[in-house]
C-alpha cells in the first residue's frame, strides 16, 4: 500500500512542478521534458549542420 502511495504523491509533485516551471523554459531548450526531448534537438543540430555545410561547399565553389 504504501509504494501505491509514493507513486501518486510523486505525480501530484511532478505535474506541480511542471505546472510552475514550464512557463519559464524557452521553446528551444531540451531535455528532461514532456515532448522536448533529446533526440529532438540533435535531430534539429544535425538538420542545421547539414544545412550550413551544404551553403559552405557553394560558396568554395564560386571561389575557385
Amino acid at each position: 500500500m504504501l509504494h501505491t502511495t509514493e507513486k501518486i504523491v510523486t505525480n501530484i509533485l511532478r505535474k506541480r512542478i511542471e505546472k510552475k516551471t514550464e512557463h519559464k523554459l524557452r521553446e528551444d531548450q531540451f531535455g528532461f521534458r514532456r515532448r522536448k526531448g533529446n533526440r529532438g534537438a540533435i535531430g534539429m543540430l544535425r538538420m542545421t549542420l547539414e544545412r550550413i555545410l551544404d551553403i559552405d561547399e557553394e560558396c568554395a565553389g564560386f571561389m575557385y
